[in-house]
This record gives C-alpha cells, sequence and structure tokens, in this order.
C-alpha cells in the first residue's frame, strides 16, 4: 500500500519513480554503483534542464515556462495516481505504471550531451549514470536485488523440486497467484491441489481423506497480505505438525528492515514459502 498521503510519503513516491526510471528495479540506492549512478542522473538532468532553458530562451520563448509545462504535470500525475488513484498498488511496484514521464526523462537527459556548452561534462554525467544503470542490468539477468521480488520466483523449477519429494497419498494447497498450479497442470499432476482463496474444499478433504503429507505453498504479501484467509493455516496447525519447510527468494537483511521501518510492520523473509505438514501417528 502507499506510505500515506503525506507530503514526505509522496516525496519518497515521486522519488522512487524518478530512481526506477533512471536505474531501474534491480539495484538498491545504498549500493556503491547505486550511488554513482544517482550522482550521474541528477548532474545530468540538471545540465539537461540548464541547457533545455537556454534553448528555450534563444528561440524567444519563456525557458521556465517550457519547463514548468514538461516536468509538472509529470511529477503531479505521478503523485496523484500513488497516492490517490491506485493507492492499493505498493509504490515500489509502480513505475510501469508511469511510463508517460519516461519521454520527458529522456529529453532531459539528451539535452545536455546535445547542447553546445557543458557537453563534456553532460557526457561524463551521462557515464555516471551507466554505472549504475549497468549494475542494475547486471542484477536483472542474475535474478538478485529485484525491488518487487515476485518477478524472482523461480516457479517452474521450485515445482518440479516440490514434485520430486511429493507421495501418493499428499495434497497440496497453494495461493492461486504463485502459480504453482499452472506448472503442475502442464506435466503431470503429482498430487490434488486446492487454491488457498477458497478453504471449504481443501477443509473437506483433509477431513475425509486424512492424506499423511500436506504441502502449503504460499506468498510473502504486501498489498494483498490479507487476501490469503488463515483458515487452512489454522487447521493444518491444529491437527498436523510441521514436517520441513523451504523457503526461496529470501530477502536483502538491509531491504527488509527498510520495509518494516515504512510501513511500520513485519517483513516477510521469503518471497515464497513451502511448508510440509506431516499427520501425527
Amino acid at each position: 500500500m502507499g506510505l500515506s498521503a503525506g507530503l514526505v510519503g509522496i516525496a519518497l513516491k515521486v522519488g522512487y519513480l524518478g530512481y526506477s526510471l533512471l536505474l531501474g528495479e534491480t539495484l538498491f540506492p545504498w549500493r556503491i554503483p547505486a550511488i554513482v549512478g544517482i550522482i550521474g542522473g541528477l548532474a545530468a538532468g540538471g545540465l539537461g534542464i540548464h541547457a533545455l532553458r537556454r534553448r528555450a530562451s534563444e528561440i524567444g520563448g519563456t525557458g521556465l515556462g517550457i519547463l514548468m509545462a514538461l516536468l509538472v504535470p509529470g511529477v503531479v500525475a505521478s503523485a496523484l495516481l500513488t497516492t490517490w488513484v491506485f493507492s492499493s498498488v505498493p509504490f515500489i511496484a509502480f513505475a510501469n505504471h508511469v511510463l508517460f514521464a519516461l519521454p520527458v526523462t529522456a529529453i532531459i537527459l539528451a539535452a545536455g550531451p546535445t547542447g553546445g556548452s557543458y557537453r563534456a561534462w553532460s557526457w561524463a554525467a551521462i557515464g555516471l549514470l551507466l554505472v549504475g544503470r549497468s549494475a542494475a542490468l547486471g542484477n536483472y539477468f542474475g535474478g538478485v536485488e529485484f525491488h518487487n521480488p515476485i518477478y524472482a520466483v523461480p516457479m517452474r523449477e521450485i515445482v518440479t523440486e516440490v514434485s520430486a519429494h511429493l507421495q501418493p497419498d499428499d495434497v497440496i494447497m497453494a495461493d492461486p497467484d504463485t502459480g504453482f498450479a499452472y506448472y503442475c497442470a502442464s506435466g503431470r499432476r503429482p498430487a490434488p491441489i486446492f487454491p488457498t482463496t477458497a478453504p471449504e474444499p481443501a477443509l473437506i478433504y483433509l477431513e475425509t481423506a486424512s492424506p499423511a503429507r500436506a504441502w502449503l505453498v504460499s506468498f510473502g504479501r504486501d498489498r494483498t497480505r490479507d487476501a490469503v484467509p488463515p483458515d487452512v493455516q489454522r487447521w493444518l496447525d491444529q491437527h498436523y505438525r510441521v514436517g520441513e519447510v523451504r523457503g526461496y527468494v529470501e530477502q536483502d537483511a538491509t531491504y527488509s528492515a527498510l520495509k518494516e521501518r515504512l510501513f511500520d510492520r513485519p517483513n516477510y523473509r521469503y518471497k515464497l514459502l513451502v511448508v510440509r505438514y506431516d499427520r501425527p501417528t
């Protein structure tokens, strides 16, 4: 969810949107390449704004007015969308929804190197920006430092791994948005699968079939934290014992602590959790 409708929250949201447009969403801002990229981006943006303003004045326009016409609508629209229109979407996953700000950003960054003055400084700033961007691309292909780690969960491999340990009388309960049932359906379904969002059929099966083992597949969640009813979890805790816990896509410690601080609630350690419950003998 969004932080708040206050000035600090809006500043964080708009600032993060700018960061994600410059460096992407696979590089934490406290990393050295990110700091270098931020410095380069701010310098390139400042030089670009100076070049655009000077150019607007040369052609007889009001440089400040033209710049405001470019910058203000994007910033205001971003603030409005993330705070009031799509307030249920976490702003850290919102950059792809404000791509209308990307053309203006590109124009500003390109204005410095293509302008007449400070061209060398502009290219140097762009070079610093590319240091951060290159590190972010490396993280993307390496599958690390995803700000929105749902995209880093290797579900196909996880399904293969879990399926290899299933027994004939096991049962699986999975959050539908994990995609676990989808990847199972693409091959031989290893065991009955029930969605956790509709707990009644799963509970009936557990009570009547009394399977020896039950597997619970669940996401670590932010805005959808309350989407999955806890009925199945409670029933398993009462009638089964935890046999094994497997966590996938562990969160960075600093990133996790920052989220706890910002949202004032405990953060999940793993993006995906697979828990095997064993029936007591």
